[in-house]
């Protein structure tokens, strides 16, 4: 085989790395850049190439005829990192592949992984499942929804894709469906143009078909359509969440999943840009088209550990959806009050912020920021972040005035403009869930998936409910009627490391010491468990230096160093801690810890001697678990977890330290937010109904309203969260923290 490799000048140092991913294909590269599509095709056929395979964005650009940016380029506009993958087929049937700029494969840990999969097309077509031709129609009369009605009750699985336009209306619906015959299937896409009530009647018939049921992001999808009356019937596959069970890493957009599983297909997310009707139901079959060709070919390729990660996240689903539309209600008069308390902090903050720089500084100017960091001479600040701010803070007191008033106004305009202001569904707060969020399975969480118009803005309903501020959760109440309540796990993560690390001494703290976190400070730095908590009294004695044990114990969990817990909690905080210990240490005559301390100069030191505190305390953790989880990645590729969950690693764990921190903090991070989940079904399938409703999975609790007099019920949430997992001889169950009814969720 002949390729034509098309790269940039730039990219000549990476092509080293590339070169074998071409097998024993003859490569010819060149910096050429031809005037379009049909100007390379003349080019290849000249020269007898069968293929190419194009990484300068340049060429990219003429070759589909759409401005493709260079790296770091910035503005608006799509980058290599979106078209790669695409394959396109000349008239002669030879493919001209798409893919990321060279200098990505050291940037990205992934982009080896990646190039390697694309460049496939075209050197190893053997590698890929067969796809079918993109055909569709519209259904524009009744005649044409009885013969999709027809195809797609006989298929053997349907895929459903959405488009939304003003105010959360459905403006078009596509159905894609899939016959299987003995060795090969078929497909084709019908789309529903919705202006008119005859057109949601089709769209509700279509959507009740018997076939199992494949969406991309399947939750934005039912929430619109359960907005429209129109449920779905069988939904059991999500191509985003095959991403998510297979590369937990990589992109999960549509277009991305479709070209790791489709060899012949080319970007279209751009197609429906043009406002042409007939372009934008196009646009919505060829999504379906797509969704499911990825059904099908992941179904028949994809390892067996990501069909069972599938297995253990899918039915959650459901109860994203259905937390995502209970919301919470808001008092509104509460809302109002709350509004007015921080208009005065942002007026008066403001005022002071003026007097001290100039009149007309805007705090959220990135322009005005530098200009301000400048002046203190941090002239070559990449970034005023909080931490930039907090680092210059403690280099400069005026800075640390000024920067203290600016943080205020920032802390007060960010309540503001994300959740006092936050567009309410009557008295309804709404939000969504995504249980395919993030890389530990933790759900994410979001504004609703509904939305109202500003003229060609979408304004979405509601906030994120996870991080909420405590302030704003005043304004939250339950609905008359009812309580709200919360069940929260009791240093979930702490539990699941002990049990993760094989560590006796961390496995006797969690089950054993009468306060964790004091606990850990009287092993840390050596003063008496009874000078930091009464027992008998409940009472914690020295709450400084049980706040201190927390960010320590935490973050030495998952091999933080010194530089990252310098930056974690400032290095004004840990001159504090070592003022804190110095003063403990002399109090309780702990001489060695008071040599110890005061023999650390730099912020660095001291984090190194906190984080020394605590490895003394729990050996096994550096001496053994870590190395363990390093060597497995590094051998297998994978990390096992006793939930029954595999995960794919692409970073170097043994040469990149915050590879291995990630590896090492995501064996207890997802183990406990899977127990959780295993409860949450439990709690879903068990509980929901007229007395009970499920709102929210809030980092490591779940919360919920039960009606009056029916208080019991949090009983019932308690033991079905006490999940339980054997690993390695223990069994572990985490403790849960019920709290009592309330009106305000605080």
């Amino acid at each position: 085989m002949k390729i034509l490799f098309l790269l940039h000048n730039v990219e000549a140092a990476y092509v080293g790395r590339v070169k074998a991913m071409f097998g024993t294909a003859v490569v010819k590269a060149t910096t050429a850049v031809p005037g379009n599509r049909f100007e390379l095709q003349a080019m290849m056929d000249k020269n007898e190439f069968d293929a190419a395979v194009v990484s300068n964005w340049e060429a990219a650009s003429a070759i589909i005829g759409t401005k493709i940016k260079a790296p770091g380029e910035q503005g608006q506009g799509k980058t290599l990192f979106d078209y790669q993958g695409s394959c396109l087929v000349t008239s002669k049937g030879k493919r001209i592949l798409i893919i990321n700029a060279l200098q990505t494969l050291v940037t990205i840990p992934y982009q080896k992984f990646v190039t390697e999969r694309f460049i496939s097309k075209v050197t190893q077509p053997e590698k890929w499942h067969p796809q079918t031709p993109f055909i569709w129609e519209q259904i524009k009369d009744h005649q044409g929804f009885e013969r999709a009605l027809e195809y797609l009750e006989s298929s053997v699985a349907v895929a459903i894709d959405i488009e939304t336009g003003a105010n959360h209306r459905i403006t078009e619906i596509g159905f894609c469906g899939i016959k299987e015959f003995k060795d090969s299937y078929e497909t084709c896409s019908f789309v529903i143009d919705l202006t008119s009530m005859e057109a949601v009647h089709w769209m509700r018939k279509l959507c009740m078909t018997k076939p199992p049921k494949v969406f991309h992001n399947g939750v934005y999808d039912t929430t619109h359509l359960l907005s429209w009356n129109t449920p779905v019937w069988n939904w059991l596959f999500d191509t985003l969440g095959f991403m998510h069970s297979t590369y937990v890493e990589l992109p999960r957009d549509l277009a991305f999943t479709a070209a790791m599983y489709v060899r012949d297909v080319e970007f279209w997310k751009d197609e429906n840009a043009s406002g042409n009707k007939e372009d934008q139901l196009r646009y919505n079959a060829r999504d379906v088209w797509a969704t499911a060709n990825v059904l099908v070919n992941w179904l028949a390729t994809a390892p067996e550990y990501a069909k069972r990660n599938y297995a253990l996240k899918a039915p959650e689903l459901a109860i994203a959806v259905l937390c995502g539309l209970e919301g919470l209600q808001v008092d509104l008069h509460k809302r109002a009050a709350l509004r007015l308390e921080q208009q005065n902090v942002l007026d008066t903050q403001k005022a002071s912020i003026e007097k001290m720089t100039w009149k007309g500084f805007n705090p959220n100017s990135p322009q005005h920021m530098k200009l301000l960091f400048s002046a203190f001479g941090a002239t070559g600040a990449t970034s005023t972040d909080a931490k930039a701010r907090e680092k210059l803070s403690e280099k400069n007191p005026i800075a640390a005035r000024i920067l203290a008033a600016i943080n205020e106004w920032k802390k007060a305009a960010k309540l503001v403009s994300t959740y006092l202001e936050a567009p309410v569904y009557g008295s309804t707060m709404l939000y969504s869930f995504n249980p395919f969020g993030t890389e530990s399975c933790r759900w994410s969480s979001a504004k609703s998936h509904l939305f109202q118009m500003e003229g060609a803005k979408y304004i979405h309903y509601g906030a994120q409910c996870q991080n909420m501020a405590p302030y704003a959760k005043k304004m939250l109440r339950a609905s008359e009627g009812w309580w709200i309540m919360e069940v929260d796990k009791s240093a979930s993560e702490s539990y699941c490391t002990a049990l993760l690390s094989g560590s006796d001494e961390l496995w006797d703290a969690v089950h054993n010491a009468p306060d964790f976190h004091c606990w850990n400070a009287s092993l840390f730095f050596g003063i008496p468990f009874d000078k930091l908590y009464d027992a008998s009294t409940d009472t914690v004695l020295q709450p400084a230096i049980r706040k201190l044990a927390k960010p320590v114990n935490h973050g030495a969990n998952y091999c933080m160093g010194p530089t990252v817990l310098v930056e974690t909690i400032g290095e004004r905080k840990v001159f504090e801690a070592k003022e804190l210990l110095m003063d403990s240490y002399k109090t309780h005559g702990n001489t060695a810890g008071l040599s110890a301390i005061l023999g650390c100069v730099s912020a660095k030191e001291i984090a190194a001697y906190l984080l020394q505190c605590f490895h003394a305390a729990y050996p096994t953790l550096s001496g053994r678990w870590y190395p363990a989880v390093k060597r497995e990645i590094a051998v297998t590729g994978v990390l096992a977890s006793p939930s029954g969950w595999t995960r794919r690693f692409f970073g170097d764990v043994v040469k990149n330290k915050l590879d291995a921190n990630s590896a090492i903090a995501f064996g207890p991070q997802h183990l406990s937010v899977m127990m959780l989940n295993r409860g949450l079904r439990h709690i879903f399938d068990d509980l929901v109904g007229e007395n009970f409703r499920l709102h929210a999975q809030v980092h490591d609790s779940v919360l919920f309203s039960v009606r009056v007099g029916h208080e019991h019920l949090a009983h019932e949430v308690d033991k079905r969260l006490q999940t339980s997992l054997t690993y390695k001889g223990r069994t572990l169950v985490i403790p849960n923290d019920v709290d009592p009814p309330k009106i305000y969720w605080k």
